[in-house]
Formats: C-alpha cells, structure tokens, sequence
C-alpha cells in the first residue's frame, strides 16, 4: 500500500496511515514550512517512513503509483485542472481517492463533475458540525471514489 497525503498540513493524515500499517506514505504540500512543522510532528510521534515533499517536486505519474490518496484541502486548490490531473496521475487503476474540505451542494457538484473524467464517486458523505463549531464552520462533505480503468480521453481516443 503506498498512501499519498495531498496539501498534508500538519501530516496528521499520512501519521496516522503510518501508525494503521501503511509501509509507504508521500506527504506533499506547497508550503516549506507547513512541511517542516509536519515532519516535526512525525518525530515528536515517533512516525518514522514518511516522506516530505513540496509539490513543485512532485511529478505525476512518475514514480509508482499511490493505493489511497487523500486531499483534505479548500476547494479553490481542488478545483485546478492541475490538481485533478496530478491525483489522476498519480493514483494507481481502481486506487481510493478521498476528497474533503469543501461545502456540500454547488461545490460538491462541481468537484464531482470536475474529478468525473477521471474517478467514479461511490459515495458523498456531508457532516453537520458539532455545537461550537455551528455558526463558524458550516457544514462540509467528503467524496469518496475510484480511478477509473480508462479515463474518457483514452476511451473517446479508442473509438475516433
């Protein structure tokens, strides 16, 4: 299993695949020292086999390919074709793909049918916050999908 933590923040994501089993784990994020501090709490937790990395270094689709990855990021990031193209690229045939940190309803529609070229959604889960977080935080939804066998552009390449 090869887990990737896309916009990792802190790193909690890929510590905790870490410390559930995963023997491989890529955390990328865009800020060095969001980075630093995320593998500070790698070694405060004694999490070892993580490795950091900012995303102008990370190349899609070079190198192997991850099982399950993870974006928990604003929608604004999740909504560039890049970001689309690099998860794609980057997540092995019938790979897991989490996404969250957006709002249900239009933004939701709009990730689905942006990420739809690439992944089938199984499901999108919305949480209702808790008391304190009400008036603040909102609600928010989570995806949860599979890359495709073939993407559309393979296929409408095929039959052209």
């Amino acid at each position: 299993t090869f887990f990737l933590d896309m916009g990792t923040g802190s790193g909690v994501l890929a510590l905790a695949a870490r410390r559930l089993g995963c023997p491989r784990c890529l955390a990328v994020d865009i800020d060095d020292e969001v980075l630093e501090n995320a593998e500070n709490n790698a070694l405060r937790n004694n999490v070892n086999n993580i490795q950091f990395m900012h995303a102008r270094s990370l190349v899609p689709g070079d190198g192997p390919s991850a099982t399950v990855a993870v974006a928990n990021i604003l929608v604004g990031a999740l909504l560039r074709h890049s970001m689309v193209t690099t998860l794609a690229l980057a997540l092995e045939t019938d790979g897991e793909l989490c996404l969250s940190g957006f709002r249900p309803g239009d933004e939701t529609d709009t990730i689905t049918s942006l990420y739809s070229r690439y992944f089938d959604f199984d499901q999108c889960t919305h949480r209702a916050p808790d008391a304190a977080g009400k008036h603040y935080w909102g609600q928010w939804a989570r995806l949860v999908g599979r890359r495709r066998r073939v993407d559309n552009f393979h296929e409408e390449k095929k039959n052209s």
